[in-house]
């Protein structure tokens, strides 16, 4: 099955960096995808990327030849989709649970913010994986991060048995929690904001087991 998909953008808009696909498997394996000549998709790449279920992927949204992935290994990889991709250019297997969601940062580049089952948000620094620079417990796994459209520093977390949170992630000083949503402990799992952009920003989120849609407004 396929877990996880994401498409590559170039922030630059660089000339020759056509869009590429990505998508991260149940068997463990990553896949990178392009248009193909009949209109449709065509596999550039496939590999073994972890152990166990891939659960996430995502391309840097400065450098999209580089594809980040998340699996149920405990491990965070970063992949160089341009070389043999016989091992990742760096990892990091610290988890207390699977890595189930990525996000790059579109204002900083070799930011990444990472979710795992392990109850926790993190944020990494692409050229010293070896260690997060920041960590918040979110009581939860972390299923989906989705950036506020006009504040990226901004998180909006589904955290699965623990709701949905926002989060601001601010430069050396701790992050603050901005909004929580419970459920009742319906499993959430996928969150987004309104593309109105409106004041007070308008936030949607969906749960698993109650088959439900949540519609709510952050406090002004």
């Amino acid at each position: 099955m396929s877990l996880a998909l994401d498409i590559s953008d170039d922030k630059k808009r660089r000339a020759g960096t056509g869009r590429t696909v990505a998508s991260t498997l149940s068997t463990g394996e990553a896949v990178v995808l392009a248009p193909g000549a009949d209109g449709g998709l065509a596999v550039c790449s496939r590999w073994a990327a972890h152990n166990f279920e891939a659960w996430t992927c995502a391309f840097d949204a400065w450098q999209p030849r580089t594809l980040l992935t998340g699996g149920d290994d405990c491990a965070l990889k970063l992949w160089d989709t341009r070389e043999p991709l016989l091992r990742p250019v760096s990892s990091n297997a610290q988890f207390g649970g699977g890595v189930t969601a990525i996000r790059s940062h579109t204002e900083r580049e070799h930011e990444y913010a990472v979710g795992s089952y392990d109850g926790h948000v993190r944020l990494f620094d692409g050229r010293k994986m070896g260690t997060s620079v920041a960590k918040e417990a979110v009581d939860g796994g972390v299923w989906r991060i989705k950036p506020h459209p006009n504040r990226p520093d901004r998180l909006l977390l589904a955290c699965m048995h623990a709701g949905f949170r926002v989060l601001d992630f601010f430069p050396s000083s701790p992050p603050a929690l901005v909004s929580h949503v419970s459920h009742n402990a319906a499993l959430a799992y996928g969150a987004d904001w309104s593309v109105q952009h409106r004041s007070p920003a308008i936030l949607a989120g969906c749960s698993f087991y109650d088959k439900a849609i949540h519609l709510w407004t952050l406090p002004s």
